[in-house]
């Protein structure tokens, strides 16, 4: 099963934003976003998912991949995408984080301490949207990006 995320064009201005355009890819989904360079550097979101693959790697069982991160004293949300680890199966949901529902300001080097527990329904039963890839993938991806 294949798993990775990774930027793939050149840095490009959208809606006065200066963006990184990244693609992430589980199994046959594929899906592309922009990463916000107004905080942090192309060089802090690959630490970032280095740092998030490794926790699944090493048994976590919740970590995440931030998307766009912008300045946490202004934020009113962040992107990113959350990694469950059941066994050696990794269920990915997309998600924004919300900055206001943080009890005390958000601090991102306690990423993970924002990281729900798995809910797979809302409160009227709609499912939410869910990808499933493995430990494997997850160790196959850090493995060849880890050392770029």
């Amino acid at each position: 099963m294949e798993f990775y995320i990774q930027f793939i064009e050149e840095k490009a201005l959208i809606e006065d934003d200066l963006v990184n355009i990244g693609q992430i890819v589980i199994g046959n989904f594929k899906e592309t976003f922009h990463s916000s360079l107004s905080y942090w550097t192309t060089e802090n979101y690959l630490e970032q998912w280095m740092n998030g693959a490794l926790r699944i790697i090493n048994g976590y069982k919740r970590s995440c991949l931030v998307i766009s991160m912008y300045d946490p004293k202004t934020a009113n949300f962040i992107f990113l995408w959350d990694l469950y680890r059941i066994g050696e199966v990794v269920y990915i949901q997309n998600r924004i984080l919300f900055t206001d529902d943080i009890n005390g300001n958000f601090t991102e080097t306690k990423i993970y301490d924002y990281i729900p527990k798995r809910l797979t329904h809302d409160e009227e039963g709609q499912r939410f949207s869910e990808w499933t890839t493995n430990v494997g993938s997850i160790i196959n991806f850090f493995s060849r990006y880890s050392n770029c």
